[in-house]
């Protein structure tokens, strides 16, 4: 079964180390709850979290997050393998703020990832067994977070859950 995750089922924004996206400059870092979760960086780092309800609290046999690749500017940049982080802690931000680099909540790492395809195609993340672990309340459902591996004009960019819902991120479950 796929699952769309939407503004109703799920949360995503990324944030930044350094440079802050209020429009009025500040820091440190604060990203964006728009429609992209950007991995990366130029010197600062950029990480993208997202966290969504479990469609049924039953085990399952695959557990694949899937994210649909976005272009990135600058158009030079290159894509970056990634670093997955289980977050262990609740994690919020106020609707129109940003989440600030240092609101980030704390993560658990569970495996490296390799550097995401090109852009329109689909980067397949399998977390049955983080899935399986909150499906049987063995861990809290706190989400996940992306970090970057490499960040000099590095950048992987996804479709949030706030874009056009064809290129949502989704969760597919085989029972």
């Amino acid at each position: 079964m796929q699952f769309t995750l939407g503004e109703s089922n799920a949360k995503s924004i990324w944030s930044t180390s350094v440079y802050s996206y209020t429009g009025k400059g500040g820091g440190p870092g604060g990203g964006l709850a728009d429609e992209k979760l950007r991995v990366g960086g130029w010197g600062d780092q950029y990480v993208a979290l997202i966290q969504f309800d479990l469609p049924s609290r039953q085990t399952v046999h695959q557990a694949l997050l899937k994210l649909a690749v976005m272009g990135d500017s600058p158009k030079n940049s290159r894509p970056t393998p990634m670093r997955l982080e289980i977050i262990t802690q609740p994690w919020v931000w106020r609707a129109g703020d940003r989440l600030w680099w240092r609101d980030l909540p704390p993560g658990t790492p569970l495996m490296g990832m390799p550097t995401p395809g090109p852009p329109g195609s689909i980067y397949e993340i399998n977390i049955t067994e983080i899935y399986n672990d909150w499906a049987n309340g063995r861990r809290p459902n706190f989400g996940l977070m992306l970090f970057p591996v490499l960040n000099d004009n590095n950048y992987s960019t996804f479709y949030s859950t706030r874009a056009n819902p064809s290129q949502r991120p989704s969760l597919e479950l085989t029972y």
